[in-house]
């Protein structure tokens, strides 16, 4: 990037390493690159910039700082960038209803012909994929639907007996547990 001088890719790297940062629990680093991801993105790269904000929003939630994840969320019109960092609020906030619906049509999203096949969060990554699945199965059980839980859990051990990643099986594995 330095040699070829495109911020955009140069972004995207920061926003794709801050969520990396982010879930491997190196909050204070993540933070660093998603602030800087989405301030050589504000103006210029509006899906780039959703994507750092979403990422943004997702560690304010896993700090335990709810209002902020939803200021954040809430300063984006990007509802598909931020479907599961929403459900995963709604979860956190009691609203297990709201927190299926937004995860299922995140699952939707790649049907349709209109959202991208790659919105933030990496709709057409497995391993998000799994994660929506597994937030699927927690928000159903936690509205009592067991049935619609395990249904969730099998399409999730279909998709690891195809993928076969050892991350793709912790969340099957956990789905199957709860």
């Amino acid at each position: 990037t330095r040699h070829h001088g495109c911020p955009y890719l140069y972004a995207e790297c920061r926003v794709v390493h801050g969520r990396v940062l982010l879930l491997t629990g190196n909050w204070t680093e993540a933070e660093d690159q998603l602030t800087k991801a989405a301030a050589c993105t504000r103006n210029t790269f509006p899906g780039m910039y959703n994507r750092a904000i979403a990422s943004m929003a997702e560690l304010r939630l896993r700090q335990g700082r709810f209002d902020e994840a939803q200021e954040l969320i809430e300063s984006i019109a990007a509802p598909m960038e931020t479907s599961l960092v929403s459900a995963s609020l709604a979860l956190r906030r009691g609203q297990p209803t709201v927190a299926a619906a937004l995860a299922e049509r995140w699952l939707r999203s790649g049907a349709d012909p209109i959202v991208p096949p790659i919105h933030a969060g990496g709709r057409g990554l497995s391993i998000q994929m799994a994660f929506a699945l597994g937030l699927l199965i927690e928000a159903r059980l936690a509205s009592g639907d067991t049935e619609s839980a395990g249904l969730a859990a099998d399409q999730l051990e279909k998709i690891v007996a195809v993928e076969g990643a050892s991350v793709m099986s912790a969340y099957a594995a956990l789905g199957k547990g709860r």
